[in-house]
């Protein structure tokens, strides 16, 4: 007997090269390695050696790994190639404000409108995958295990936890919370400085019933619902007695300007809506634009009006950034802020020439208030631009901005429908 047999006698093992030995291990169809270049496989799409499918792979295939995520935290994971990227995405050029679409079959970005039109595929890509990071950073994505919390519950689930902290928390709620019977989740303004982050989370993991605390853009975390109530069920979503807590470190005043939320009574839309419509009333508003213009047709210097997550309302010059050869210009701008930031609901509604605070309540009253102090062809621009956001676009436009047939119209096509006359004939 070969002392190689021995050692395999006595271990229980195959040799270095039978089948399931060291070899094959480190390098089989079955190893970890194969595992990790079939799964850079799926998720670049990119060509490589085949391999072997393992028995009942159907379970550890990348691409069920990937959409099993996905159905897990309800977000699409961010494009990493251009074969990532679905038919008829869209994404808007902050230069021009106008909408492409991509086309998988061209591999181009075309403006619908336009069809001669077409978006640099580089950047196009880039502002597609920036739409996606801000999308998911919009969403910070959800800790496994949570659910609803009904209204009722709020106050005794942040008290308890605000004792615990150390920390006001029920003055320092944004969005929606508390506005409507059941909320999704919990956002609490978070005033701490930047050092002390850490401590702070240590804190919050400390604290018995608390779970998956993580940190992104933001600090997440699963917590416990005080007297939870279990009849009260919420249709299409299960409740699961935990609550998704997530902390917004910054200035409370500022955050809860910017994250403010109508109740359900004072609007049929959601917060962003209300965003979207100021971005699109400071896109245009007071907008100063120089007559001399770059080869590409934007104008040399802008100045206008900018709504920022972080900074607040600012008004700001932009300019094309000149290329390094000092021959033209690139696609870039630069913003130099030359007023603000304005943060205040008073200070920004007057800078926008609103009548009140109260009129940046919602996408409704925002509406009625710029149809009010502005002329029609400012509104029309406004309108335009807001039902035009991809973001609106996704989730429905308001029923009011939505073109409808007028009757008259409607009787002119049905006379030429029973005429048999075809509009389309030349």
């Amino acid at each position: 007997m070969k002392i190689n047999d021995i050692v395999n006698e006595k271990d229980k093992k195959p040799g270095l090269l039978q089948k399931g030995g060291a070899l094959d291990r480190a390098v089989g169809p079955d190893s970890d390695v194969v595992g990790f270049l079939k799964k850079w496989q799926g998720q670049t799409k990119r060509p490589g050696p085949k391999f072997q499918d393992k028995k009942d792979s159907s379970s550890n295939d990348s691409s069920d790994k990937k959409s099993k995520t996905q159905k897990k935290t309800g977000r699409a994971a961010p494009a990493r190639s251009l074969a990532d990227i679905p038919d008829k995405a869209a994404v808007r050029d902050p230069n021009s404000n106008a909408i492409y679409q991509y086309d998988t079959g061209s591999k181009k970005w075309v403006n619908p409108r336009n069809q001669k039109d077409v978006l640099n595929q580089k950047q196009g890509f880039t502002l597609y995958s920036k739409a996606m990071r801000e999308s998911q950073l919009n969403e910070r994505g959800s800790v496994p295990g949570v659910g609803p919390i009904h209204i009722d519950e709020i106050e005794p689930t942040l008290a308890k936890l605000e004792k615990q902290l150390g920390v006001d928390l029920k003055n320092n709620v944004l969005g929606s919370v508390g506005k409507k019977e059941f909320s999704g989740d919990i956002d609490i303004a978070l005033q701490v400085e930047p050092e002390d982050i850490p401590d702070f989370i240590e804190k919050l993991k400390s604290i018995p019933g608390v779970e998956e605390v993580t940190k992104s853009s933001v600090i997440m975390s699963k917590v416990p619902i005080e007297n939870y109530d279990q009849d009260k069920e919420v249709q299409g979503k299960t409740r699961t007695g935990f609550v998704q807590v997530d902390f917004m470190p910054g200035d409370p005043g500022w955050l809860k300007t910017y994250y403010h939320a109508p109740s359900e009574r004072e609007s049929k839309y959601k917060g962003v809506f209300r965003n979207i419509m100021i971005s699109s009333i400071a896109l245009f508003l007071d907008k100063e634009e120089s007559e001399e213009k770059i080869d590409d047709g934007r104008p040399l210097e802008v100045e206008r009006w900018l709504w920022s997550p972080t900074e607040g309302l600012v008004r700001v010059k932009r300019t094309p950034v000149p290329n390094k050869a000092g021959t033209g210009y690139t696609k870039k701008n630069k913003n130099e802020v030359i007023d603000g930031p304005y943060r205040s609901a008073d200070e920004i509604a007057k800078q926008l020439d609103l009548d009140s605070a109260k009129d940046l309540n919602s996408y409704e009253s925002l509406k009625s208030a710029i149809e009010k102090n502005y002329d029609s062809e400012l509104v029309k621009k406004i309108l335009d631009s807001f039902a035009e956001n991809s973001v609106v676009q996704d989730i429905g436009v308001p029923d009011d901005l939505t073109k409808t047939e007028s009757l008259a119209d409607k009787q002119m096509n049905r006379i030429l429908k029973l005429s048999g006359y075809n509009q389309y004939e030349v």
